[in-house]
């Protein structure tokens, strides 16, 4: 049998993709990353909202790509970024800076879009090219290409613009959690600026993520250090790193150097994908510190070598603090639980209480006509796995609350999810309604 074509479940995207087509906080990043790779100087973002009838939006001014390589990047589903464009990618014609890394490698990022609508329009403008294409999904193919209008020359400029179309879904990502999100990644180099609905992402937007020390460097002057928490490690060092400012433009790119891992994080690489440090030093440039291209330091230089040591040597402490107060936090959190826990169980001596008759097993016949196990709700067969109004603790007893998530990291995640399973109980209309809350 000859096989001409291949076949594919209409969730394939989402198997491939993974979080990137179903998580707005992953996909937003990935969309911001790929501006990054571009060379942008510039992204707007409109943030979706099915209310307001709004779509989803990004445009850039980075390269672009001709009708030619965004057919080929778009069509090759395991596109792989490094081999195809290298690890870094160059500024565009007329503007000016150094070679930027690029975060990209696998090319998953382009499915993002998807994750703020079922379909998009997308335009891009480069070498006096511009194409528009609409990008759809159907039940049997993955990805759907549709051209809708080409222009082979005598078009200006560069960039790339996406605009949602069709269904918009209801994102329970609010807009300020992305301003903050995209700043605690995206602030360390100050040309690349970033606008959600029209206002520029500051460090105003990550307040409860930045801290700000100063460190005087003997005999030179104050450097400034801005200090990014995101509160938990990502998977990579991306966007990450110690990013180094001298007159509010960058010196090199934000990342851990050798010297950094050596001296401040000693292996941890857990702070590596979680911390990021902006240091300002204005005077660095007074005392001929910067090389020409601004690409980096001048080894050898004296002002800058004491600056980094005193930096490094303070920030090796900010870390330490932060993961000190954090490990407390948690010491304290844990005893004060079970403390709590402790008091609300009861002295077995003195008082026990039956497990109820609905949740008992019934092995005989005389613990069936006892009504063992009549009425149990078997939650996997219940709508999302979950049996909404059931009730596992004896009669009379309060819910305890064992367990109260911390509005940080993956807890965030499940605190919701905890919200959602209460409001399922509350609403359930069951003749033998909860007493307590189910937590």
């Amino acid at each position: 049998m000859e096989q001409r074509t291949l076949l594919y479940d209409e969730r394939f995207l989402e198997s491939y993709a993974g979080a990137i087509i179903t998580d707005p906080a992953t996909a937003i990043v990935e969309l911001v990353a790929n501006c990054w790779d571009a060379y942008a100087t510039e992204v707007n973002i409109v943030w979706p909202d099915s209310k307001l009838n709004r779509q989803f939006k990004i445009s850039d001014n980075g390269h672009g790509m001709t009708r030619k390589e965004f057919q080929h990047i778009w069509r090759t589903i395991a596109y792989n970024r490094l081999s195809s464009g290298g690890s870094t990618t160059a500024p565009p014609d007329g503007v000016k800076g150094l070679p930027r890394e690029v975060f990209g490698k696998n090319g998953k990022g382009r499915f993002a879009s998807f994750c703020f609508a079922s379909e998009y329009l997308i335009t891009s403008r480069k070498n006096g090219q511009e194409f528009v294409c609409r990008v759809h999904r159907t039940p049997t193919d993955p990805l759907v290409l549709e051209e809708i209008s080409f222009k082979e020359t005598g078009v200006e400029g560069h960039g790339t613009e996406i605009v949602g179309n069709g269904t918009i879904p209801n994102i329970l990502f609010a807009p300020e959690k992305a301003r903050e999100l995209i700043g605690s990644r995206f602030l360390a180099n100050p040309a690349f600026k970033v606008k959600l609905n029209g206002s520029v992402i500051t460090f105003n937007d990550i307040p409860d993520l930045l801290s700000r020390s100063e460190v005087d460097v003997e005999g030179y002057g104050k450097a400034f250090i801005l200090h990014i928490d995101t509160k938990k490690a990502d998977k990579t060092t991306k966007q990450h790193g110690l990013a180094w400012w001298v007159q509010s433009r960058a010196v090199g790119e934000c990342k851990w150097s050798r010297s950094d891992y050596e001296r401040i994080l000693d292996g941890r690489t857990s702070e590596a994908k979680r911390f990021t440090f902006i240091v300002q030093a204005d005077y660095l440039n007074a005392h001929d510190a910067v090389q020409s291209d601004w690409s980096g330091f001048k080894e050898g230089n004296e002002a800058w070598e004491k600056t980094r040591e005193a930096v490094q040597d303070s920030i090796r402490k900010i870390i330490f603090d932060s993961s000190k107060a954090e490990r407390d936090g948690r010491r304290s959190a844990v005893i004060e639980r079970i403390g709590n826990t402790m008091n609300t169980l009861s002295l077995v001596s003195k008082d026990t209480r039956p497990v109820p008759l609905h949740l008992r097993n019934a092995p005989t016949q005389l613990m069936k006509q006892l009504d063992y196990g009549k009425g149990y709700r078997y939650a996997h067969d219940e709508e999302g796995g979950f049996a909404a109004g059931e009730r596992y603790l004896p009669d009379g007893m309060a819910d305890p609350g064992f367990y109260e998530p911390v509005e940080r990291g993956l807890e965030i995640k499940i605190a919701q999810k905890l919200r959602d399973l209460r409001e399922r109980n509350a609403a359930a209309d069951l003749s033998h309604p909860p007493s307590g809350e189910y937590r």
